[in-house]
Parts: structure tokens; C-alpha cells; sequence
């Protein structure tokens, strides 16, 4: 009867130890099955952590890099689509001169031409 409280006793601490090692499984693991285990429990306990300081400089790095492309690239779209814009301007007035001249009646053959163009 002695034998089987001592027993009950260990299956009950044993129990216990389980219980506070939910997740975990021991196994005979070999040196890098061991190492892998650590690391991807490290990794599982920093992923789950509350975010550091180094969370809120990274956050701040990758928005002044956005603000700084962002006041890059405004001047340079607006440039050049005012560019584009006085391009798009001085061709259209150049085909209206040049509809303008064709619709023009042509002088005779032998008549001077008193707007000759050079």
C-alpha cells in the first residue's frame, strides 16, 4: 500500500511539471534539433513580446523615407507636367498657324509672293 501512494505521490508531482510546460515537448533531441528548438522558441517569445523601442525607430525611419520621396517626387511631377503642358500649348498653336496658312487661298503661279518664307 506504501508502494502505491509513492507512486500516486510521483504521478501527481510529475503531472505538475507537465502542466507548467504546456507546449513543450522533451524529447531526445540531437545537438542541432536542440539548437532549432531554442531558436525558434526564442523567436516564438520575442515575435509574442510587446514591441520595443527599436519597433518605433524602425516605424520613424520608414515614414521620413516616405515624406522625403513624397518631396522629391512633387516638384519633380509638377515640373514636368507644366513642361508637357507649354509643349502640348506651343504645338497646337503651331498647327492652328500652319492650318490657318493652308486654308489660305494658294496665289496664282506667276504672282509674287509678298510673304515669302525663309
Amino acid at each position: 500500500m506504501e508502494g502505491f501512494r509513492h507512486q500516486i505521490q510521483m504521478g501527481r508531482s510529475q503531472v505538475g511539471l507537465a502542466a507548467g510546460r504546456v507546449g513543450h515537448v522533451q524529447t531526445d533531441l540531437g545537438p542541432m534539433e536542440e539548437i532549432l528548438q531554442q531558436t525558434l522558441e526564442g523567436a516564438a517569445d520575442r515575435a509574442l513580446s510587446t514591441p520595443a523601442a527599436a519597433d518605433g525607430l524602425v516605424f520613424l525611419l520608414i515614414a521620413s523615407l516616405g515624406l522625403v520621396m513624397a518631396l522629391v517626387y512633387v516638384p519633380i511631377r509638377l515640373f514636368l507636367t507644366i513642361t508637357a503642358r507649354s509643349r502640348r500649348l506651343r504645338l497646337l498653336q503651331r498647327i492652328r498657324r500652319l492650318r490657318e496658312d493652308l486654308g489660305q487661298p494658294l496665289a496664282p503661279p506667276g504672282a509674287e509672293d509678298p510673304d515669302p518664307v525663309s
